[in-house]
């Protein structure tokens, strides 16, 4: 287990797949990263694709559709979900971001990490680990954009609200055969049909309602909720001002672009996280955990920030003014959906993104997942050929269903494990997982900290830490020995800084 890397992804080339060996049509619900990612894939298997989203779409990288409530907060896509991306759509999505302003970030280099209130070592040289800082709307649009200019195939119709799905019932099982929508501004039902239907229709997962109604049950579900709140807000420096930004606070003199500092949980519920946005803006989030919320008002914040782990983020507040209304989020439980343990699920209806596996969005992983459940998706209709000459009683689109389901479980693991024990170091989380997970995630929480702790003093160590935050690299990867030893040395010689007193005179 510790020797590979986080998933079982071969890096085939996305070949372009002659008409000959594709189906007719596809319909994916939902136009976020997940459906916009599936119907990239589905693009090179079927002749058609259409897309169908509840929100109005349009065509510019600021509006907020009504479904992402959380899109005003900065955004960034993991460095392995940017490898995943250009994958799918090339360099040109990497442009797009660099068009529309968005900060490129070396994480190891130019981010400024203070966790559990120690500052982590960051490396002398930059490492090749870039990531852009944005917003939802910016990304959404640079992967809606490539889609459209790719894939001649694709359609999107917004402002479709899916009400149900088309089957056909043999021996008591449902065979998807297409959807059911209202069009804003028509009361008819439209009939969509298609091969496949992909459910990619966010944290609301509107495929609970389509069960329902064919009178099968909805999947089981592990919950997590840590009951976190964002306050996020937009910020410029004052006139003049700003010395504190790039500033060697944690002792290294190479300038930081972004921030953040992270509770030292089960002691401190408060985090905060500040990024540039690009046009000389900045983006900071206030984070409570617990119920522990963030005033509205920008000067009580401030005061609000100095019961966080360190001094430096109410000083570099004190520094800058609003640009902006501060938005309140309430980020919502993270959630696996056991649709693996439905016997009676329909037949090609295949669920990802959100409405599969559901994840703190503090870590930053869900646009990362999504794009990753698209690339396994491409590999096994690669690899079931719906022109086979194989067994002609099975159903190549189920097996590919089937296998992807698989497949997606196998990727979240690890991001849902990494959460779901930093959760769980909070007494206030409530959550439904079995005692015998609840004791893994606290021995992975131990040794998470453990290793945090030797990055505060071994570049490498964080660069290793970063690689597995990141979704590089897999939780198992840091039991290979040249991470393994420098951990348990700096566990045994190195000073473990005491934040107790800072904390204690802060508050």
């Amino acid at each position: 287990l510790a020797l590979g890397n986080r998933t079982h992804i071969k890096n085939l080339p996305l070949v372009e797949i002659p008409l000959s060996g594709r189906c007719h049509k596809a319909i994916v619900v939902g136009a976020g990263m997940a459906g916009l990612c599936a119907a990239r894939v589905l693009s090179d298997f079927f002749e058609e694709v259409l897309v169908l989203e509840r929100d109005p779409l349009k065509d510019d990288e600021f509006s907020m559709r009504p479904g992402v409530p959380q899109g005003g907060n900065s955004h960034v896509v993991l460095e392995e979900g940017q490898h995943m991306l250009v994958k799918l759509f090339s360099t040109r999505f990497i442009d797009l971001l660099k068009k529309s302003n968005a900060q490129p970030i070396d994480f190891t280099f130019q981010g400024l990490w203070n966790v559990r209130g120690t500052f982590k070592r960051r490396t002398s040289s930059r490492r090749g680990m870039v990531v852009y800082m944005t917003t939802r709307p910016v990304i959404e649009n640079a992967v809606r954009t490539c889609l459209l200019e790719q894939c001649s195939n694709v359609r999107i119709h917004s402002q479709c609200t899916v009400d149900g799905l088309l089957t056909e019932q043999t021996n008591g099982v449902h065979t998807v055969k297409g959807v059911k929508c209202y069009v804003k501004g028509s009361e008819e039902i439209q009939i969509y049909e298609a091969d496949l239907v992909v459910n990619a229709s966010g944290r609301s997962n509107v495929c609970y309602k389509w069960l329902q109604q064919l009178d099968i049950a909805t999947p089981s579900e592990t919950v997590v909720n840590a009951r976190v709140a964002y306050q996020s807000r937009k910020l410029k420096f004052k006139d003049g001002e700003g010395a504190v930004y790039g500033s060697p606070v944690d002792g290294i003199d190479n300038p930081w672009l972004g921030a953040a500092c992270y509770a030292n949980a089960p002691i401190a519920s408060r985090q905060f996280l500040f990024w540039p946005i690009g046009d000389g803006l900045f983006q900071s989030s206030l984070v409570g955990v617990g119920g522990d919320i963030c005033p509205t008002a920008f000067d009580e914040s401030i005061e609000w920030s100095k019961g966080l782990a360190h001094s430096f983020p109410s000083s570099l507040l004190q520094n800058m003014e609003q640009s902006g209304k501060a938005h309140l989020t309430m980020a919502g439980p993270s959630k696996i959906r056991h649709y693996d343990r439905l016997s009676a699920l329909p037949r090609r209806l295949l669920t990802l993104g959100d409405a599969f596996v559901t994840v703190n969005p503090l870590y930053a992983q869900g646009m990362t997942l999504s794009a990753t459940y698209a690339v396994q998706l491409w590999e096994n209709l690669y690899e079931h050929p719906f022109n086979s000459s194989g067994d002609r009683s099975r159903d190549p689109i189920q097996d590919v269903v089937d296998k992807t389901m698989r497949d997606m479980y196998g990727a979240a693991k690890d991001a849902w494990e990494l959460t779901a024990s930093e959760d769980l170091a909070w007494s206030t989380t409530e959550h439904t997982l079995s005692w015998p997970m609840v004791v893994y995630c606290k021995v992975l929480t131990m040794y998470i900290n453990w290793f945090a702790h030797g990055a505060a003093f071994s570049e490498e160590l964080f660069y290793e830490l970063s690689q597995i935050i990141h979704l590089k690299k897999g939780l198992f990867y840091s039991l290979r020995p040249h991470i393994l030893i420098p951990i348990i040395y700096h566990l045994l010689f190195s000073r473990q800084v005491d934040i107790s007193s800072r904390k204690s005179k802060a508050e």
